[in-house]
């Protein structure tokens, strides 16, 4: 079952919301209302060994920390100033100088406040795989300094170098038809007739490429993107029941898009086929209704209502007090009309009153907080 994307954005009549709170405020609210079902329960509530998370998802390890060259990178879109700062001391330190290259080399261009440390590195006193990864970083650059640094590194000695370079030429001008057709020579030849060119006619020429380096780059992810989906589905299929729960919680913790709604899909089809899925799943889900995205923690609140884990209830609570956004509110409501507690009845009334209330969520909730 897959949440209702699209909630009616229709006003409670004033009536109605009055009835509704004042059943609830004015003396019905009491007793004790049923937890969420004990463990080994299946989706629908019953007895059974399918659908239901099998350990306490708070028993589960922790996930391992981030990679620290990975992160830091990832934060030059965001935290410019103090993520180049990282990056370049990283890069000064011989232990990681590699790796940071190599993770820059991901990219299809890198910030140009990171010129000077990476361009150095492609001196000659350099170690050969050092200063080959750097030349490859340098033709992601973009700029006329770029290129010319390129051009005299198509005629280093060290052959790996020299082609990084000549390749990078390549990449950056759309010259030189085929991967080294043309020789160092060649692409200096060139280099002293392109050294009359003004700054505009050099912009240009490198914005068109990089534009079309990025649009190659898109499409050739989006192709990724598809083989990597289907042997992610291929392995599903070939799992036993705990590698499964292994993959999923893998997807499902996972910081692209993409594989995140791949592994909600495969978790899905796995309960509706009454698969056992261990708490490493839960506890996946869980941590994503934390997630930025409303997408996202929609999704976790959907399997954290079929898993069942035995916190279901305070979860849902917990994370329906904190949403702001009705897409990821609308599968929350339900999970509090399924498993109705005193502490919901606050975020329940904050929605019901809501332009933008998910109105059949919320409506249910509220008359399972009153029964």
């Amino acid at each position: 079952m897959t949440a209702n994307t699209s909630p009616k954005h229709v006003r409670i009549p004033s009536t109605r919301l009055r009835l509704a709170a004042g059943v609830i405020l004015t003396g019905m609210f009491f007793g004790t209302f049923p937890n969420a079902p004990a463990r080994g329960f299946e989706a629908s509530g019953r007895p059974g060994s399918g659908g239901g998370a099998t350990q306490n998802p708070a028993n589960a390890s922790d996930p391992p920390p981030p990679d620290p060259v990975l992160a830091a990178v990832g934060l030059l879109e965001t935290d410019p100033e103090s993520a180049a700062a990282r990056v370049s001391a990283m890069l000064s330190e011989p232990s990681q100088t590699l790796a940071v290259l190599h993770v820059l080399n991901d990219r299809v261009a890198i910030p140009v406040r990171l010129w000077r440390p990476v361009s150095r590195l492609t001196s000659d006193h350099q170690p050969g795989d050092i200063r080959a990864a750097a030349t490859a970083s340098v033709a992601r650059f973009g700029t006329r300094e770029s290129v010319e640094t390129l051009v005299m590194l198509a005629q280093d000695p060290d052959q790996p170098v020299a082609a990084q370079a000549r390749e990078g030429l390549r990449r950056l001008t759309g010259l030189g038809g085929e991967p080294d057709a043309w020789t160092g020579e060649r692409w200096a030849e060139w280099a002293r007739a392109a050294a009359t060119w003004n700054d505009r006619t050099w912009s240009q020429l490198l914005i068109t490429q990089q534009a079309e380096a990025g649009r190659l780059a898109s499409s050739n992810a989006s192709r990724l993107e598809d083989k990597v989906l289907d042997l992610y589905r291929r392995l599903h299929v070939e799992l036993d029941a705990a590698g499964r729960s292994d993959l999923l919680a893998e997807l499902i913790s996972d910081e692209r898009a993409w594989l995140r709604a791949l592994g909600f899909e495969l978790a899905g089809r796995d309960l509706s086929a009454r698969t056992q899925l261990t708490a490493e799943v839960a506890l996946a889900a869980i941590e994503k209704l934390k997630h930025p995205d409303p997408t996202t923690r929609s999704q976790a609140a959907i399997l954290i209502g079929r898993l069942v884990p035995p916190d279901a209830m305070l979860v849902l609570t917990g994370a329906l007090r904190a949403e702001n956004d009705p897409r990821a509110a609308e599968p929350m409501l339900l999970g509090i009309a399924r498993w109705p507690n005193a502490e919901a009845v606050g975020p329940t009334l904050r929605w019901l009153d809501r332009d933008d209330a998910p109105v059949d969520a919320a409506s249910t909730a509220i008359w399972a907080l009153a029964a």
